[in-house]
């Protein structure tokens, strides 16, 4: 994981980042509170040698004193020293006991044992530091007795008598503050790209990147502002949802410019909840605003969705037409602003894919294709049924809308190896419903601001709503655009609008 990876789970996981840090620092501090505080007193004792008369024999004596001095320091905690020092302080103790408390050393190259008693209490740790001194004293005047036949003899001194600490070694509260900050913040962050290696859930282009090689054309933000106003592009205009997709068309654009067939579009996600529709919907105006016929078609058999979105009449429509029951231009709903018209379901049929694949759907295609500039198809998802994957062959291209949070990589991989077995032509994936702590915050800063200078130049504005056209007929496009259809049916003559 790289730092900008890293950068983008800490923005994620941030409140939780922060609560086990604070906690950590929390926990340090009742931990100084709790804990019974020790207090170290500390005392030296000089070891020298007497004796000898020359340069090289008090040159000897030294190092031999520097020798022995690791010797008496092993004494120090002996019960040979340590009987002395509980019988001078009255101790309810034992010598054993005694040297837990009482650690000895030696600084380099010299003769000096520093003497450090840790206790619960300040003055008693004083009392024992000093006491071991004066006992070592006496233990080193008995230990190097002079005999007949050594002529040196080692004596010590207290050099450093033990003083009264006053402030306790250990806890230190500053110290084990800093200590629990820094262990809570390192548990906050491994706990939060923990969660983030085990989350399969799509969040980001990277997670596509794993379920496809295909590339993100839009990126949906979810403003809960409008999150319940399906036609984000039309009722609320210059927000950053109406502009991703004004983008996203813009990039369908850019792909079929070298195409002289009408672009069939279709629509899918690979479950339910992903935002298929409303991205249907709202590209479909998208492309209205660039003065484009648009067809909608809800194709999704199973449960559509257009027609209660929009809130027009979807007794009659795509199945009627399929079934030669009624005329295509007598069904299509013709909405403003723009120039939209919507062909919802109709009666769910018992046989969706009877009718996905029949004749009668390549035939209203190839009408579609020669009275519209755009065809845009709202269909079933991919992996509950097999009804896309057969649409898609039909079409120009497939959109693949990924919910940020609803889908996982995995049915999301699934979902396109399906659609590249049945060799339909994938566009790219777009990524809807993106959370705000994923996109860039140039996105807001710039929208506010345009909103805030819009409601200045024009304090009065109307709100854009979807209306129906009284006209029998949509006007003809400023911009008419020359193409052929996308599909050739062999001996099919005639509009089935005629039929």
């Amino acid at each position: 994981m790289d730092v900008r990876a890293l950068l983008a789970v800490l923005r994620k996981y941030w409140i939780s980042v922060l609560s086990l840090t604070v906690l950590g620092a929390v926990l340090a501090g009742i931990y100084v509170m709790i804990t019974p505080p020790t207090y170290t007193a500390q005392s030296q004792v000089f070891l020298s040698v007497q004796g000898g008369q020359t340069t090289s024999d008090l040159v000897q004596g030294s190092s031999y004193a520097t020798t022995v001095a690791r010797n008496y320091a092993l004494v120090a905690t002996t019960p040979k020293v340590l009987d002395g020092v509980i019988k001078d302080l009255n101790l309810a103790t034992t010598a054993q006991a005694l040297a837990t408390h009482v650690t000895t050393s030696i600084p380099t190259n010299t003769s000096i044992i520093n003497i450090d008693v840790v206790d619960g209490s300040a003055q008693q740790a004083a009392d024992i530091a000093q006491s071991v001194a004066e006992n070592l004293e006496l233990a080193v005047a008995e230990l190097s007795a002079v005999s007949t036949s050594v002529q040196t003899t080692v004596t010590s001194n207290i050099i450093t008598p033990a003083i009264v600490p006053t402030s306790p070694t250990s806890p230190k509260l500053a110290l084990t503050v800093a200590l629990g900050l820094v262990l809570g913040a390192a548990i906050g962050v491994g706990q939060a790209v923990l969660r983030r290696t085990l989350d399969v859930t799509v969040r980001g282009e990277e997670d596509i990147a794993e379920a496809t090689d295909h590339s993100v054309l839009g990126r949906i933000p979810f403003n809960t502002s409008i999150s319940k106003d399906t036609l984000a592009i039309v009722n609320d205009p210059q927000s950053p949802v109406a502009e991703e997709y004004r983008r996203l068309r813009m990039n369908l654009s850019f792909m079929a410019v070298d195409s002289d067939r009408t672009p069939v579009y279709v629509v899918t996600s690979s479950v339910a909840g992903e935002g298929k529709t409303v991205t249907s919907i709202n590209l479909a105006f998208a492309f209205a605003e660039d003065n484009l016929s648009v067809l909608l078609i809800d194709a999704d058999l199973r449960r559509p969705m257009v027609a209660s979105y929009l809130n027009i009449e979807g007794a009659v429509g795509l199945t009627s037409v399929l079934v030669s029951k009624a005329r295509l231009n007598d069904v299509v709903q013709h909405l403003g602003p723009g120039r939209v018209d919507v062909l919802p379901v109709g009666t769910i049929p018992p046989n969706p894919v009877e009718l996905i694949r029949s004749n009668a759907m390549l035939r209203l295609l190839a009408t579609a294709a020669q009275k519209y500039d755009i065809v845009i198809i709202d269909s079933a998802p991919l992996l509950p049924v097999i009804d896309t994957t057969m649409l898609s062959t039909l079409a120009t291209g497939t959109l693949v809308v990924a919910g940020a949070g609803r889908i996982k990589i995995q049915p999301l991989s699934t979902a396109m190896d399906n659609l590249a077995r049945a060799n339909a032509t994938v566009l790219g994936v777009v990524l809807n419903m993106v959370k705000s702590h994923d996109r860039s915050g140039y996105g807001n800063g710039y929208y506010h601001y345009y909103r805030q200078d819009d409601q200045k130049n024009a304090p009065e504005k109307a709100s854009a709503v979807v209306v129906r056209e009284d006209a029998p007929t949509p006007p003809p496009s400023p911009r008419p655009i020359k193409r052929t259809p996308v599909l050739a049916l062999d001996g099919f003559k005639g509009d089935i609008a005629d039929q």
